[in-house]
């Protein structure tokens, strides 16, 4: 597959595998979301990472038609700052 065809394509995810993610791939994760670019350089974001599975659950209770995370082994939570 092309780049721009994977960065163009569109997947969502609504099962998860009953296995934990190595932490050094959920770091390779956050560490590439802290250093895309933003307009003017802000960066005005701040990336939460939950692997707690009760937490999981209650956060999926916020998160309208999207209550499938509550299975997912890990959650990224990205906040925009103002």
């Amino acid at each position: 597959m092309e780049f721009f065809e994977l960065i163009q394509r569109v997947e969502r995810t609504k099962k998860f595998l009953n296995a934990r993610v190595e932490f050094d791939k959920l770091t390779a994760i956050l560490d590439a979301g802290n250093h895309a670019i933003s307009a003017g350089s802000l960066q005005n974001w701040s990336l939460i990472l939950i692997e707690n599975p009760d937490i999981i659950r209650k956060l999926a209770t916020y998160c309208p038609s999207q209550g499938y995370i509550s299975k997912a082994p890990a959650v990224i939570v990205v906040c925009g700052e103002l």
